[in-house]
């Protein structure tokens, strides 16, 4: 086996696709995608997973200043997960990843599986996993709650972002159903909690005039960047490495904006010519670094 990947979200189903010629195998524990939010830009995504797309965007806090910026085009768009993942990768072997080393994966039956490179794509759901095997995690948490809603009092060609809250932040997505969010980051081993998007709606509540709950999720994420990504043949990519800000719509830029030199750096040592670790060096000096972080600069 050339390549495993642990985790059929969208790091480990993009870079199965960016691989598909080589012998590859993924893996994860449930082959249906969490049914999560996700806001991006329109050019990273395959058009069929679009819900909406957007214009414009708008900056707010709780105070009711708003900031809004006209784009002339639409730039930003809302994205059904699940068709953007399926877009990408079907070919999932539902089994749970207990191990991995550099020599391959370890399953809940005991099955070993050999690998040339193993690449962990597998979130918060592999923390344990990671510090079973030694390697970091992010150092931060992201709690989010989300909630669907079958209309709001907003123009469909913008988006929202809450900022400036005593909550770290929140977002609200006109589309069909419409979505409003409030997301809190905490350090590893502070109390933490679920936001509520109460705050929002007390801030603006013509905004949510006759609105009414469909659903309620809750996720939990990793946040801050890893330093050290490629361990012996072992990488972290995805939100395993923090490669996340659900909030502000770069999650997936993130993610594929890193794929193309992580892809490019398997091929090359797959083909017995490059090392795994150029991508480590790429990932260090590249604006994703975590000393960089202030100056981030999104081409």
């Amino acid at each position: 086996m050339d390549v495993v990947i642990i985790g059929a979200g969208y790091a480990g189903s993009l870079i199965a696709s960016q691989l598909e010629n080589y012998d590859i195998v993924v893996f994860d524990k449930n082959k249906k995608r969490k049914n999560k939010s996700v806001t991006t830009f329109r050019e990273v995504v395959d058009e069929g997973a679009i819900k909406n797309t957007y214009s414009k965007l708008t900056f707010m806090n709780t105070k009711g200043t708003k900031v809004e910026y006209d784009f002339n085009e639409e730039i930003f768009a809302f994205v059904d997960y699940q068709k953007l993942c399926d877009s990408l990768w079907t070919d999932i072997e539902e089994k749970k990843v207990v191990s991995y080393d550099k020599k391959g994966v370890v399953l809940e039956n005991g099955e070993r599986i050999e690998a040339k490179v193993v690449v962990d794509c597998s979130g918060i759901d592999g923390e344990n996993l990671r510090r079973n095997s030694g390697i970091n995690i992010p150092p931060r948490l992201i709690y989010i709650t989300y909630e669907r809603v079958d209309r709001l009092n907003v123009p469909d060609d913008t988006f929202y972002l809450i900022v400036g809250c005593s909550i770290y932040g929140g977002w609200i997505y006109p589309a069909k159903p419409s979505e409003i969010g409030a997301a809190n980051l905490f350090k590893r081993k502070e109390n933490v909690y679920y936001p509520e998007t109460t705050i929002l709606k007390k801030s603006y509540p013509e905004i949510f005039v006759e609105s009414e709950i469909k659903q309620i999720f809750k996720e939990v994420y990793p946040y801050g960047f890893v330093k050290r990504v490629v361990n012996d043949n072992v990488i972290l990519f995805g939100d395993s490495a923090g490669l996340t800000h659900p909030m502000y719509a770069t999650s997936i830029h993130y993610i594929h904006h890193a794929s193309k030199p992580l892809s490019e750096s398997i091929k090359s040592y797959l083909n017995g010519y490059g090392k795994l670790e150029e991508y480590q060096k790429w990932w260090k000096s590249s604006w994703i670094s975590t000393r960089k972080l202030k100056s981030i600069q999104i081409p």
